[in-house]
């Protein structure tokens, strides 16, 4: 199966895939500061955590971005982007702190990319390949990342995967996101969702309108104290009783800085 590594930036709709991602370092961390309480005159310590950081080695065959690469990387660096790492189910908002691009001798194939990123939010989020979703059915799809997609056809249909309560998602601000097309362009037919499996109720739905190339398609939600615990459904969900085809090749979940 090949996953796809991406990284996604709102503002320009800029995006790129990765041939190939590997972790070289992980570091997380906190913050203590030290002081002494008034009414006591104790030391006293408090620690916040920090989110992570991480040092990726990324691969792009000459074939993808051989001129663009490093406007793309300079774009990014800096900003708030989403970085997806399909091998590792993994989604969040990032921000690209360096990026330095290795000449590897014997290799005239490949652009070997390292780079640093801090990873924010409260909490980092899920990505599901195609492959990796709950789904009515798959095709190749030459457009499609990975070359997979899962095909959606009939209403009430769709793909989707679980957040289980051992997975803990604290109380926020989310974004839920797919990669998807549509053959005819149905107005408002994909519905994203997310399902509060627990409790038998929806904490959001919002419809969109899919074009006829890939893209992705966003909706925000809000967890509180009413999800503690719960089983969660993200979903990608056909709406209107319209005969076409929709495609998502991936889906996935961040928390918002």
């Amino acid at each position: 199966m090949i996953y796809p590594n991406f990284f996604y930036e709102f503002d320009s709709g800029l995006q790129f895939f990765m041939d190939a991602v590997s972790k070289v370092s992980y570091t997380t961390a906190c913050d203590i500061k030290e002081g002494f309480r008034a009414s006591t005159g104790t030391r006293q310590s408090l620690a916040s955590s920090r989110m992570p950081t991480e040092t990726i080695d990324c691969v792009f065959t000459n074939t993808n971005y051989s001129t663009e690469l490093e406007s793309y990387l300079d774009y990014i660096k800096g900003k708030s982007v989403i970085f997806g790492d399909g091998s590792r189910r993994l989604a969040s908002y990032v921000k690209v702190v360096s990026a330095t691009e290795a000449i590897v001798p014997g290799d005239d194939t490949n652009k070997h990319v390292t780079m640093e990123i801090q990873f924010l939010g409260a909490v980092r989020g899920r990505l599901r390949a195609a492959l990796d979703l709950t789904a009515p059915a798959f095709v190749n799809d030459e457009g499609a990342a990975g070359g997979v997609a899962t095909q959606i056809t009939a209403l009430w249909s769709g793909a989707y995967f679980g957040i289980w309560k051992n997975f803990l998602l604290p109380e926020g601000n989310y974004t839920i996101f797919a990669r998807a097309r549509d053959t005819v362009h149905v107005a408002k037919d994909l519905i994203l969702a997310v399902r509060d499996e627990t409790a038998g109720s929806a904490v959001m739905t919002y419809s969109k309108t899919v074009a006829a190339g890939y893209g992705y398609y966003f909706a925000d939600f809000t967890l509180t104290s009413a999800q503690n615990g719960h089983n969660l459904l993200m979903q990608a969900v056909k709406g209107i009783n319209t005969p076409n085809n929709i495609y998502v090749d991936m889906l996935g979940f961040v928390a918002k800085p």
